[in-house]
């Protein structure tokens, strides 16, 4: 395992009352749907968000690069979004264990679900909120809410699971740069999740009822403000046993 100094997680800027109301919010927790069991099987896709190959490498593919000393510091990986050549370069999250070494993680299919979980529970109401003078997004929600709905759609997972994968989400950072020349070249780096922060009475790894609040990477925001999510059938996307089911769906 490698040894590095951890850093701390991204605090979330708590949302204040008028964030969690307003058109932008509401036009993302409304569905085109006919009854309250259609509407609870949908949930928002995020054009270029979603376009981004950011959950590549499975848990146990980062084993066997720990095990051979092959685990990389940055991960580079090329893709097309609309025509046009991009390239996502993440960097992974350092963890400190129980032991006080400290494990790499890049974020896998594991931390997937948790994004689109979170997302889901941000598309019903008083959960989600959007702050489009600050230009920030997110969710406000426990690890016993979190952990019920991941239950609901066949991923069950431990309040410890749960947390890991959070701040992996929080200290992983990705880089998405233009590679094609067209019209100049740009790029973003932000982590998968702008913000994390937690208040709890005991330990936060034990705490059902522990208030989270994760601030949504700025591309999602972007969307929100733009509107240029579109819903789709999250219930089936969930019950798809394997992550590339998932992504083709």
């Amino acid at each position: 395992m490698a040894k590095a100094k951890p850093k701390k997680d991204d605090v979330a800027i708590p949302p204040t009352k008028s964030d969690f109301s307003g058109q932008q919010l509401d036009l993302f927790q409304s569905f085109l749907c006919n009854t309250e069991n259609e509407r609870d099987r949908l949930s928002n896709t995020f054009d270029l968000w979603d376009s981004v190959p950011r959950y590549s490498v499975s848990r146990q593919a980062m084993d066997k690069m720990r095990k051979a000393g092959t685990f990389t510091q940055l991960l580079s990986i090329p893709f097309n979004y609309r025509g046009r050549e991009l390239e996502a370069i993440i960097q992974p999250a350092w963890i400190q264990n129980k032991d006080s070494t400290v494990t790499g993680y890049y974020p896998s299919a594991n931390e997937e679900l948790i994004e689109d979980a979170l997302r889901k529970i941000a598309a019903e109401q008083n959960y989600g909120y959007f702050n489009k003078p600050n230009y920030r997004s997110g969710v406000v929600f426990s690890l016993h809410m979190l952990r019920e709905e991941l239950k609901k759609r066949g991923h069950t997972r431990s309040y410890q699971q749960i947390v890991l994968s959070l701040r992996i989400l929080a200290r992983s950072s990705i880089e998405i740069a233009t590679t094609d020349d067209k019209n100049g070249e740009g790029f973003s780096i932000n982590p998968y999740f702008s913000g994390l922060s937690a208040v709890s009475r005991s330990k936060l790894d034990d705490d059902p009822d522990a208030k989270w609040i994760v601030q949504f990477h700025p591309l999602v925001t972007q969307a929100i403000d733009a509107v240029t999510y579109r819903q789709f059938n999250y219930a089936q996307m969930m019950r798809h046993r394997t992550q590339l089911a998932r992504w083709l769906h």
